[in-house]
């Protein structure tokens, strides 16, 4: 009620003018936002040839780029695993997802863990120990995560095994 335009605090002109305008020769720009995507950190190595005349140009790709992706099924699009360090709320339910996994394998749930392996894969694993740009957490909840699916239940049996001893049953022995 009783405050001027910000128009009135830049411009002398306007100092008294309760509606907020410009002047002609000033065009204001506003900031648009933009959909921006992560790009990798290392680019293709792509091979261009010409066969022919007839034939034309040929273009091979001889390595291919792995990237991991995480689906969001309530926004119908996926975005690149490493990006989730801009994103804070998404980066901890993920950890928190990665979590519960670890947990429900727990004590030896085998068919929990054989289930898993379908859901969390070898080349997922293998991705998050081979890139070096992953996030803290997400480094941790998979690193957790494959410590409690491959490696937990086989020593978790070693060291219930680890005073038993096999006596063959033989006829001396008997």
């Amino acid at each position: 009620k009783n405050i001027m335009p910000i128009s009135a605090a830049m411009f002398r002109s306007e100092r008294k003018n309760p509606v907020p305008q410009c002047p002609p020769r000033l065009d204001v720009q506003m900031l648009t936002p933009v959909v921006w995507s992560r790009m990798p950190n290392e680019f293709l190595q792509v091979e261009a040839s010409r066969v022919s005349e007839q034939h034309g140009w040929m273009v091979e790709c001889t390595q291919p780029l792995s990237m991991m992706a995480l689906h969001i099924p309530e926004e119908k699009r996926c975005i690149d695993i490493l990006e989730l360090s801009e994103h804070q709320h998404m980066l901890s339910f993920h950890y928190h997802t990665l979590k519960l996994y670890c947990s429900v394998c727990a004590l030896g749930n085998n068919r929990v863990a054989h289930a898993l392996c379908s859901h969390v894969d070898e080349s997922q694993l293998l991705y998050t120990i081979e890139s070096c740009h992953l996030s803290g957490l997400l480094r941790c909840g998979y690193y957790d995560l494959l410590i409690s699916i491959h490696l937990e239940s086989a020593k978790r049996s070693r060291l219930t095994m680890n005073n038993e001893f096999i006596v063959p049953m033989t006829d001396e022995t008997k």
